[in-house]
């Protein structure tokens, strides 16, 4: 998946109210803003906005030296995770800086 990347990040602590651990990891990438025009929402707007894209947290590392943004070629699989199916990014090759 060819996406311009602005940065990764990974959260790690425990929750508020449970007290559970979590550890989050994720991609982001600029994406074109939608129009949507329905019955029950308008979006109107241009230029980007950011998606977040789950991100194996063994390959942090290799994105830790980029700077960004940068537009990249994202290597991706699918993996188990709470009884579903998830696309996770598990590599790069880098293309060029993004525009």
């Amino acid at each position: 998946m060819k996406a311009n990347v602005c940065g990764v990040k990974r959260m790690t602590g425990n929750a508020k109210s449970s007290g559970a651990a979590y550890d989050m990891c994720n991609i982001a990438v600029l994406v074109p803003v939608e129009t949507v025009n329905n019955q029950k929402m308008q979006i109107n707007g241009a230029g980007f906005s950011v998606m977040e894209i789950p991100l194996a947290p063994e390959a942090l590392p290799a994105f830790m030296g980029q700077k960004y943004p940068v537009q990249m070629q994202l290597q991706t699989e699918v993996r188990p995770r709470a009884g579903k199916l998830e696309t996770v990014v598990v590599g790069f090759e880098q293309l060029s800086k993004a525009a």
